[in-house]
């Protein structure tokens, strides 16, 4: 037997007769030293120490640098900040109502509004808007509230706008609000005239030219609508004339239309312009042609019934806004044109003050018609 109470030199093994341990008791001498082993293996208890872990200073945490990639990525932080620290919002402030200007201010305009334009060969055409039916009369109207107390309304309009970059500037920097501006096809970079008046709160139309009685003294250029020249050439004419710009109600004509012989082509003229929803105005006082197609139509229309200079001379220059002043408190409306003269806008600026001081106030052409 296995005596662990001796010394290991004290320690007999039997042997063989060559002094080598015999297989037998050599397996159960490891047997035996395997047995005590994990007896004295299993009364011991091991304890873990744990890891150090480093300070963490307050208000901060520290990633290891095995987070440094994650720590790019990771979303900010939701921790809710300390409410003395928050800046206190400010009270709201009641607005005050509008004033009569700032209810006249337009709005940012857009050069063609959705529906209301096609695209063509001849550019973009105006056209009623297929789903809701409105119209580009209606839609590109200058924005106009009169003020409470307003007698009468007097539509001045200036043709000729953008063929001079300087008396068209001119105008729209010191002319009042209210003006209308009239802009020919032939203009260069027409449509940037036209949204630059349409962005000041102006209303444009758009000179449509049309053979007149005193052609060919006074020709229009190519894209005069000329009696007898067939339907197809017409209408080619006037619908490269209409593709020009967006953004204008109507169209203005500059004298009376003399189609005694094509009354038919005449006729076909103030059809397209109602199936493109658009008004039509008259220059010419004289006329009385073009307000009876207009009617048959049921086109937006209204006339004029003054050009104030006929004459420079301030005398008649005042002699005629007088007369102007006088229809409108009559009337309730008055129609009057004018050109870009330099000497003239001055004046008119300053009749506007005199009309506000009698109830008389300046307003664009669609208003006019509206309210006639």
């Amino acid at each position: 037997m296995l005596g662990f109470g001796k010394k290991s030199a004290d320690l007999e093994l039997p042997t063989t007769s060559g002094g080598v341990l015999s297989p037998k008791v050599f397996g159960i001498t490891l047997g035996g030293l395997i047995v005590a082993f994990s007896l004295a293996v299993g009364g011991m208890s091991f304890v873990v120490p744990p890891l150090p872990v480093p300070p963490v200073s307050e208000g901060t945490i520290t990633l290891p640098k095995a987070m440094a990639a994650q720590e790019e990525i990771s979303p900010p932080s939701t921790s809710t900040p300390d409410p003395q620290e928050e800046t206190p919002t400010p009270p709201l402030e009641e607005t005050p109502p509008p004033t009569h200007e700032q209810a006249n201010v337009q709005a940012p305009v857009e050069d063609s509004i959705a529906g209301l334009a096609e695209t063509t060969d001849y550019g973009m055409l105006p056209q009623i808007r297929k789903e809701d039916g409105l119209t580009p009369f209606k839609a590109y109207q200058a924005s106009f509230a009169p003020r409470a107390g307003t007698k009468a309304l007097v539509s001045l309009v200036m043709v000729d706008f953008g063929l001079s970059s300087t008396s068209s500037l001119s105008a729209l920097n010191n002319l009042p609000k209210g003006i209308t501006y009239v802009v020919s096809p032939y203009t260069l970079d027409l449509q940037s005239w036209v949204t630059r008046a349409r962005e000041r709160g102006s209303e444009v139309w758009l000179s449509l030219p049309l053979q007149t009685r005193d052609y060919p003294n006074n020709d229009s250029g190519p894209l005069t609508v000329l009696a007898g020249s067939g339907e197809d050439a017409n209408k080619a004419r006037l619908l490269s004339a209409l593709g020009k710009a967006t953004g204008y109600p109507g169209v203005l004509l500059t004298g009376s239309p003399s189609f005694d012989t094509d009354k038919a082509g005449l006729d076909s003229v103030f059809a397209s312009l109602a199936e493109r929803g658009l008004g039509v105005v008259q220059a010419d006082p004289q006329d009385r042609l073009t307000s009876s197609y207009a009617t048959q139509k049921s086109l937006p229309f209204i006339q004029a019934t003054h050009w104030i200079d006929t004459s420079l001379e301030k005398e008649k220059v005042e002699a005629i806004l007088q007369q102007v002043e006088k229809e409108a408190v009559e009337h309730r409306i008055s129609i009057a044109f004018f050109h870009p003269y330099p000497s003239l806008l001055d004046h008119l600026s300053g009749w506007k003050k005199e009309l506000e001081a009698k109830g008389i106030e300046f307003a664009p052409l669609s208003a006019a018609i509206t309210n006639k």
